[in-house]
């Protein structure tokens, strides 16, 4: 994992500030989860999508947002972190480093801080893709699990 990361810098993909800031033993804790294992084997079968960039319109009235009154058609930009396909359904992660309390409190609130968020992306993957987006995670490296939304 130290390798990867300095290849990052080494390619141009990292500040090389940044190196010394990345804990590998949180990523490779990550790659021991049921999450972690489910994207390896996503990953495998070539059906893992990393930072997918997307753009899109919906009606205003079907956001959860300050314009929901509008009659006009909202864009929404945004980019995934990473989504996958599984059982012909796909899994959207968001990757999150927010510092937050442990446990039940530190869920909730990137629960509450992400979920709409969360959601766009579920409807634009949804409507780029045709299929249902059946989970959608956050997988928070300070609590260093997976968070249901």
């Amino acid at each position: 994992i130290k390798a990867f990361i300095h290849s990052l810098v080494v390619n141009r993909r990292m500040d090389e500030e940044y190196e010394n800031l990345v804990n590998p033993n949180k990523f490779a804790a990550f790659l021991r989860t049921e999450l972690g294992q489910r994207m390896k084997k996503a990953a495998l079968s070539g059906r893992m999508y990393r930072e997918r960039q997307f753009i899109t319109g919906f009606p205003a009235g079907t956001l959860k947002s300050e314009y929901s009154g509008c009659s006009d058609i909202i864009l929404v930009q945004g980019i995934i972190d990473c989504c996958f396909e599984e059982d012909g359904e796909m899994v959207i992660v968001d990757y999150k480093t927010d510092r937050v309390l442990k446990g039940k409190k530190g869920e909730e609130e990137l629960r509450s801080r992400y979920s709409i968020q969360l959601d766009y992306y579920a409807k634009a993957l949804s409507r780029l893709t045709g299929l249902n987006v059946k989970e959608k995670i956050i997988y928070s490296f300070t609590l260093g699990y997976a968070i249901d939304v």
